[in-house]
C-alpha cells in the first residue's frame, strides 16, 4: 500500500506523516542534491513554493541507515493552498493552473557535455473530497537527487528562508 504524506490535517485509512500546523512547516529544512540545486530550472514564485513544501515532506536518506528509499504520496490541504496563494475567491482558478504548469515542469542537469531532463512531478492533482487538498508525487526518475543523498554532496535550505521571498529569480538565488 503506497503511502501518503500530509502536510496539515488527517486522511482516514491512509499513511500519515501529520504535522500540526503551518509554523512546522516554515520551520522544516529541505535538502537536495547539489546537481539539482544548479540544474536548470524555470518555476515561477509559486511552484518554487509548491516544490519546496513538497521537498519538506521528504526525509532524505544522508547516512546508510536513515531516511526514507521510496517516494510517498504528498497531501497539500485545502487551509495550506490559501495560505500560499492568499484568502481570496480566485484561488481554486490560480491551483488548477498551478498544478497544470507544475506537471509540466522539467529540470535539466548537465555535465560537461551531456545533459539530461527530468519532469520533476510524476503526478500533481487536486481533489477537496477524496484528498482534501493537493496530491504531488514526485518523479521516480529524481529520486537520487531528492531521497538518496547518501555519499552526494548536497545542499540544506530552510524552507522559512524560501517562504519569504516574493520572486523565482529570489529563491534561485538563494539556492545558488
Amino acid at each position: 500500500m503506497r503511502g501518503i504524506r500530509v502536510l496539515l490535517g488527517f486522511i482516514k485509512n491512509r499513511y500519515i506523516l501529520p504535522v500540526q500546523n503551518m509554523n512546522n512547516i516554515i520551520n522544516k529544512d529541505t535538502y537536495q542534491a547539489n546537481p539539482l540545486i544548479e540544474a536548470r530550472k524555470t518555476y515561477t514564485t509559486n511552484e518554487a513554493k509548491l516544490f519546496y513544501m513538497a521537498l519538506t515532506q521528504i526525509r532524505p536518506r544522508l547516512q546508510e541507515e536513515m531516511g526514507e528509499v521510496e517516494f510517498t504520496d504528498i497531501i497539500i490541504p485545502n487551509d495550506v493552498i490559501i495560505k500560499l496563494f492568499g484568502d481570496n475567491n480566485w484561488y481554486y482558478t490560480e491551483l488548477k493552473q498551478l498544478a497544470m504548469s507544475a506537471a509540466q515542469k522539467t529540470v535539466q542537469i548537465a555535465r560537461g557535455k551531456t545533459f539530461r531532463i527530468y519532469p520533476v512531478f510524476q503526478e500533481v492533482s487536486y481533489d477537496s473530497e477524496l484528498y482534501g487538498g493537493m496530491k504531488i508525487r514526485f518523479n521516480d526518475a529524481i529520486k537520487p537527487y531528492i531521497l538518496d543523498l547518501v555519499g552526494t554532496p548536497y545542499t540544506k535550505i530552510p524552507i522559512k528562508e524560501v517562504w519569504n521571498l516574493k520572486s523565482s529569480y529570489a529563491i534561485r538565488l538563494l539556492e545558488l
